[in-house]
This record gives C-alpha cells, structure tokens and sequence, in this order.
C-alpha cells in the first residue's frame, strides 16, 4: 500500500472522529465541564446536580450556594404573602459530605434500607455517601435550618421522634410541606466555630446521635458522638440552643 493511500486513510479517520458527536452525560469524579471546579458528585450537561444514574433530581429547584442565603433571607420576608403550603425543595448546586471526627464514620446511606449510618469509607461507594442541603422556599426558616436530599436513592434524610427508630431516607423531595417540617426538618448549629452538630427543629434536646454505627435522635448532653462537619460548609457559625 503506497504512503499516499495510508495518509488519506488517516485523514478520513481523524475526520470521523472529530465530527463524532459528544453524549450529554452525566461525569464523575471532577464533574462536567460545566462544573470542573466541583470536587464532588455528579452533575447534568447544565452543571446541575443528577443523582448517580444521571438521572435528574424530582422537584427540585437549585441554587448556587454563594446565593443561598440571600434567596432563603427574601424568601423567607416575602413567606407571609406566600401559600404556607407551597411544594417542593430547593437545593444547593453541590454535594457534600456529612462526617464525625473519626475515621471512615461519613453519613452513608443503605441503598437497600434506607437507613443511614456513621460508616462510610470516602474511598468506598462514595455516591452513597453524598447530599444535598435543601429547604422549603417561603417558610419561617432561618438559614441555619436544612434538609438532606441523599444521591443514593433520591430521597431525603429523615427521623422518627421516638428515640428507637435509626435515621432514615423515607421522605420524598414532593412530599407535603407539612412532612418535610415534621420529619426532615434539622438545625445545623455550631459547637465551638470548628465542630458543628445537627439538633432536631422543635426539641431543645434532640440532636442526631452516632451510636453502634447507626443515627438516631437522641437526648442527652452534646458530645463527640453528636459532632460532625458538613463538607463544603452550608452556613456561618450559627449557635443554636446548647443544652
């Protein structure tokens, strides 16, 4: 075959390829081009958050989290010209992380169950191991007040108010408001400007508690099984009430 023939081969293939055209899918690791700054998740061709399948997030609404506060701070001075029943979360534009002070103990989710425990290993089935700190727009919320939908099944991170039953992802993102602000609804409030925990909204003394691996709402003193850091931060150094 003469040189000329296998430099117009060439030339035909480097054509084919470069006029392939590219799948909007959903990246991992560093994410999409649209979001090459982010260190964690997945996201869409838009740069908005998609659970790990790349499938989208059911009604949601997201907001870039240099905005959060000053969209949460006008909606929540316009909430008594609002239906108090209106649906649906919004979400920070990026996963984070929620962990203790140990080693291998991120919040993750039991893609079977449900469940969430202390136990996750970063280096391990990190999708499941992901969240998105949501509220409901136009209610009395401060800022400090967040819900948790879970990359691993859709779902949002939620808790029974008998001390027995472990933190679970039962909750729909469309749920009614009224099941959101009853079961999901949680205080994120800074220990000493460093450590943080999680206190369950209308309770002076339910916090979310590690305890054999698993979560609950338990009472008691803040100590080290009750602190944790959410991974990037989702507000300022917020003291909540300190039993």
């Amino acid at each position: 075959m003469s040189v000329l023939r296998i430099r117009a081969m060439l030339v035909a293939v480097a054509v084919v390829v470069a006029a392939a055209p590219t799948a909007a899918v959903a990246s991992e690791g560093t994410g999409t081009a649209a979001r090459s700054g982010s260190p964690l998740g997945t996201y869409d061709a838009a740069g908005n958050p998609v659970l790990r399948d790349g499938s989208p997030i059911e009604g949601v609404t997201f907001v870039r989290a240099e905005d959060a506060e000053r969209v949460r701070k006008s909606q929540q001075a316009a909430s008594a010209a609002r239906l108090k029943t209106v649906g649906n979360l919004q979400c920070l534009d990026g996963w984070t992380t929620i962990a203790g002070g140990g080693v291998n103990v991120n919040w993750r989710v039991n893609p079977d169950t449900g469940y969430v425990s202390a136990n996750g290993n970063p280096a391990v089935d990190r999708w499941n191991q992901l969240f998105l700190p949501c509220w409901v727009p136009y209610r009395d919320w401060p800022v400090h007040e967040w819900v948790f939908l879970a990359n691993a099944n859709g779902r949002v991170v939620s808790f029974v108010r008998d001390h027995e039953n472990p933190i679970n992802t039962r909750l729909s993102p469309t749920s009614p408001v009224a099941d959101l602000e009853a079961g999901a609804r949680f205080n994120h409030c800074s220990y000493d400007g460093n450590w943080y925990y999680l206190r369950i909204e209308g309770s002076p003394v339910l916090h979310v508690k590690q305890e054999f691996g698993a979560l609950y709402a338990m009472g008691g003193p803040l100590n080290g099984d009750k602190l944790l850091r959410v991974t990037p931060g989702i507000n300022a150094n917020t003291r909540c009430y300190r039993q």
